[in-house]
């Protein structure tokens, strides 16, 4: 199911919207992902909203990503919902603008549909450039990986996240790991983190 959520990220515009590359995989047979992130706040029109919550419900194609304490103003650049699931991605919109983000969610209540094939929350991905580093949130993406002695993968998940009603919008927390720290040797430990991503509006 993850392959072919991401072609269809790959191959199709966004819902209602053209957009960048994705670069990250997701979690049903019907979503899809993609990328990016950074600092600041920016509509098409050059005005930035007069708040997150007010942002979201209006399908504005902003977001924001906070991690380990650093925030980063996003655009969102491509997404894709279907059947409750959401997915996308976005990049950064001030400096350093070598931030993107991938993400996708499955239906809130996934738990539920259990003939559907859902198996998690979903995932966040967050790639930097120069320096390059890496962090993933989210059970799927994780798997391949060796964790340290005492670090739980399941741990390692989408906490909360909450959808809007009209699908536009998901907002919530997740606990990530620096896979640049794991591929190195240095010390890994659990990081939490917001985000709120809002699609970008359609026509």
């Amino acid at each position: 199911m993850v392959a072919l959520l991401l072609a269809l990220i790959t191959s199709c515009g966004s819902s209602g919207s053209d957009s960048s590359e994705p670069d990250a995989a997701t979690s049903s047979d019907d979503g899809a992902a993609a990328s990016t992130t950074n600092e600041a706040e920016t509509v098409d029109d050059g005005e930035p909203p007069t708040s997150e919550a007010e942002s979201a419900a209006a399908g504005s194609g902003l977001g924001s990503i906070e991690i380990d304490g650093v925030r980063h103003e996003l655009t969102i650049t491509r997404c894709l919902q279907m059947s409750g699931a959401i997915a996308g991605a976005g990049v950064s919109v001030t400096e350093p603008e070598n931030i993107e983000v991938t993400f996708d969610f499955s239906p809130q209540d996934w738990a539920d549909r259990t003939s559907e094939g859902w198996t998690e929350n979903g995932t966040v991905r967050i790639d930097s450039e120069e320096p390059y580093r890496q962090w993933e949130s989210g059970q799927s993406l994780l798997e391949l990986y060796n964790l340290p002695d005492g670090l739980d993968r399941s741990a390692l998940d989408i906490t909360s996240y909450t959808i809007a009603d009209d699908g536009q919008s998901v907002t919530g927390e997740a606990t990530f790991i620096e896979l640049t720290a794991l591929m190195s040797g240095a010390e890994v430990k659990p990081i939490p983190g917001t985000f709120s991503f809002s699609c970008p509006p359609s026509g």
